[in-house]
Order: structure tokens, then C-alpha cells, then sequence
């Protein structure tokens, strides 16, 4: 006998490849998927800035500027407009809430910056 006699059962050979049944199909899809849709490619940057969405950006500045001034938060302040103003960026009613935040803090750099940056504001402060 030959081994792989012994390893089965007595006298049963193992059967072929061709003798096995072959595995059932797999089930059919039911559901079409739908042909992709054309994009067009992404410009790879920043969208620009239409001058409505600017300026409400500047507004959002200015409007968290007079809240952190009227809690006392002048440190705040000056970080969030000192930047602006320095670039020369501002817009003047900006300037005007940092000066007034300088004078707060007794930070002369900073009323300097915003003096050399807004000569309107200390000629209209003076007054």
C-alpha cells in the first residue's frame, strides 16, 4: 500500500482535483453604482477675498478689540491688533481701541507705533 492509502481510510484513495465539485458562483450585485461625475481640479489655494467678506473680517477684529478693552483685557488687545496696525493694515477706529489700550498698559513702544502708523489718532486724542 502505498502511503497516502494509509493516511485515508483502507483502501479508498484520495480524490483528484477533477473529481472535487467546484465551489458555487458567488451570488449576483443588485445594485448599479452610478458613473462617476466630473469636478472640475481644485485651484490649490486660498479662495480670494471678496471685499464684503474683508471687511467683515476687520469688523471681526475691531468688535473682539472693544470687548477684550470693556473686560479689562488690554494684553489682549494689544496682541490682537498690534500686528495689524505695525503692517499697516488697521483701519483707524482698530488704532484708535490699541492706542487707548497702550495708554492703559503705559506701553510707550506701542503708542509709538500706533502714533508713527495713525497721526490722525493723536492729534484727535489730544483733544
Amino acid at each position: 500500500m502505498d502511503a497516502c492509502t494509509k493516511v485515508l481510510k483502507r483502501g479508498e484513495a484520495a480524490p483528484t482535483i477533477a473529481e472535487q465539485e467546484p465551489p458555487p458562483p458567488p451570488p449576483p450585485v443588485a445594485s448599479v453604482t452610478a458613473p462617476p461625475i466630473w469636478t472640475a481640479p481644485d485651484p490649490g489655494g486660498p479662495l480670494p477675498m471678496s471685499a464684503a467678506s474683508a471687511e467683515a473680517a476687520y469688523g471681526d477684529d475691531l468688535a473682539k478689540a472693544r470687548a477684550f478693552a470693556m473686560a479689562g483685557e488690554h494684553k489682549k488687545v494689544r496682541t490682537l491688533l498690534q500686528k495689524k496696525v505695525k503692517a499697516g493694515q488697521a483701519t483707524e477706529e482698530e488704532a484708535a481701541v490699541l492706542y487707548e489700550s497702550c495708554l492703559v498698559l503705559k506701553d510707550k513702544a506701542c503708542v509709538s507705533l500706533v502714533k508713527a502708523k495713525h497721526p490722525e489718532i493723536e492729534s484727535s486724542e489730544e483733544n
